[in-house]
């Protein structure tokens, strides 16, 4: 999962930057309850990803799902 973290921090410099903040706060919180690693299964769950761009210069965006709105909203209260 390091590679998404590392997508994660690319995509600071772009015009999702919003969506890469709250996706940075759901990675660090799920690595935080899973004593440092982050489950697959919970990131797919809590964020949606999509490829923008054409092949081989495409990336990854990621945003919180709606399920991890919630989430979101359940650990920053």
């Amino acid at each position: 999962m390091g590679k998404v973290y590392e997508a994660l921090q690319k995509q600071l410099d772009t015009t999702d930057k919003i969506d890469a903040e709250n996706s940075i706060i759901i990675y660090d919180k799920i690595r935080e309850l899973c004593d440092g690693k982050v489950d697959e299964r919970q990131w797919v769950t809590l964020t949606d990803c999509k490829c923008v761009g054409n092949y081989p210069n495409f990336r990854y965006v990621y945003k919180p799902s709606k399920i991890g709105v919630i989430f979101l909203k359940g650990i920053c209260n």
